[in-house]
């Protein structure tokens, strides 16, 4: 299973998960293009999770649809879906609690995942002052929602 609480992640990183989405939130320039809000998707993440993520784009529709049967996971997927890479590893910082998932949100309160370039930059500057590295730099696997903790 997984969690969308600050409390379960990691104590060294739970303030700075909430002063960065309270920065987040209060940016006018982030405002100014459109983002309402932020929602967290992901914070800590149990091993069966991070393996049926894993098994996107490396296994059959069906087995991949099992894996997330056996994590627990209740989300439907299509078959571009589940061939689809959305990892790279199976030691995410998720694990342990050092990472977190978020995406902004628009006026209609829905999550929007494919905001501009501008919008994700932001987060990851905004992000950066507070101590966490943003998977929106990583040029093998950009990975726009995540944030790891990396210390202040």
């Amino acid at each position: 299973q997984m969690s969308r609480k600050i409390e379960d992640l990691d104590p060294r990183c739970q303030d700075a998960a909430r002063k960065t989405l309270d920065a987040l939130t209060a940016d006018d320039e982030l405002r100014n293009s459109g983002v309402a809000g932020w929602l967290v998707v992901e914070t800590r993440r149990e091993l069966a999770t991070q393996m049926a993520y894993f098994a996107r784009g490396r296994m059959a529709p069906e087995h991949v649809r099992m894996m997330y049967d056996a994590a627990g996971i209740k989300q439907q997927l299509t078959d571009k879906e589940t061939q689809t890479a959305i990892t790279t590893t199976l030691k995410s910082r998720h694990l342990s609690g050092l990472a977190m998932d978020i995406v902004p949100v628009k006026a209609d309160g829905k999550a929007w995942w494919d905001a501009p370039a501008r919008v994700w930059m932001r987060m990851a500057t905004i992000a950066e002052g507070f101590g966490w590295e943003s998977g929106v730099r990583w040029k093998d696997f950009p990975d726009f929602p995540h944030l790891q903790w990396r210390g202040a």
